[in-house]
């Protein structure tokens, strides 16, 4: 069952290139603080320049190793805010440039949804 995936299943998925149904799941499901934690895994395994110049990825990999963030990424306290523009733009650089299955028109669609919300969410803030 996907809800019970451990640290080194996520892990597994990064490691193979293989997260787009994953990736999928979670953030259809709302699971954005894991949605977000895959991608750094998925980009610590596999790392893309220009996620470096948003994300410093070494600090993550100096602070703990590979296996304590694979562990974490079920502790994170739901209270616990991700931060969204990496998110987005991790999300974004996945899609383009490293998602390559049948899912990646899905993922497409839930990223677009996601920025649908998060802007009906501003302008409401703003208008309030």
């Amino acid at each position: 069952m996907i809800h019970s995936l451990t640290g080194n299943n996520f892990n597994c998925y990064a490691f193979n290139r293989s997260i787009d149904s994953l990736l999928y799941h979670l953030t259809s499901e709302q699971r954005f603080n894991d949605g977000y934690n895959l991608l750094i895994l998925y980009y610590i395994i596999n790392p893309r320049d220009e996620v470096s110049k948003i994300v410093d990825l070494n600090s993550i990999i100096t602070q703990e190793s590979l296996e304590l963030i694979a562990a974490d990424i079920h502790r994170i306290e739901a209270s616990k805010p991700i931060p969204w523009e990496k998110f987005l733009y991790l999300l974004k650089t996945y899609i383009k440039n490293d998602s390559n299955s049948s899912i990646k028109s899905r993922l497409e669609l839930s990223l677009q949804k996601l920025l649908t919300e998060i802007q009906g969410v501003t302008k409401n803030v703003a208008e309030n």
